[in-house]
């Protein structure tokens, strides 16, 4: 009677044991399958077909004074070594300098110097680029506000807010 008591214990150790690999075998295989059919989704929508699910992200671009130059030269005055046409730009952006909430101060001279242009932006001056929308037309559309204040209009600051 000792004997079978020991058998039947060892039984219940090892099919308890085997229940318990099942449903963690189950559960990796569902897991793997759902990964495996995100992977192959993303792949066939995404151009670069990178992955990243549940990474956070800072959800504001601040950027310094010296970014908005580039941005102003890269997509706003477009120089003379530029040889694309301005209207084949797949970018509108808009550079703001005042802040959230204020009247539209927008740069929309294209023949500023380098001097008045720094003089305008503020080299130590913080900006948020936001991408707004898009138009009909496949244009994204890109504003670039300065940053008055470090917390936005629910008392977070700007940059610790996380997506």
């Amino acid at each position: 009677m000792e004997e079978s008591a020991f058998d039947a214990i060892y039984i219940g150790i090892y099919v308890f044991v085997f229940v318990i690999a099942v449903t963690a075998t189950m559960f990796l295989y569902n897991s793997i399958s759902d990964y495996a059919d995100l992977a192959y989704e993303f792949s066939h929508k995404i151009e670069s077909s990178g992955i990243i699910e549940g990474s956070e992200v800072s959800r504001n671009k601040i950027i310094t004074g010296e970014e908005v130059i580039n941005y102003y030269y890269n997509y706003i005055k477009r120089d003379k070594y530029d040889s694309s046409n301005a209207n084949n730009s797949n970018y509108i952006v808009n550079i703001n300098l005042n802040g959230k909430g204020e009247t539209e101060n927008l740069i929309t001279s294209t023949n500023l110097t380098y001097r008045e242009l720094i003089q305008k932006i503020g080299i130590s001056n913080k900006y948020l680029v936001e991408y707004t929308k898009e138009t009909s037309d496949g244009k994204a559309i890109i504003n670039i506000t300065r940053v008055t204040s470090t917390t936005d209009e629910n008392g977070d600051t700007l940059e610790d807010q996380l997506w």
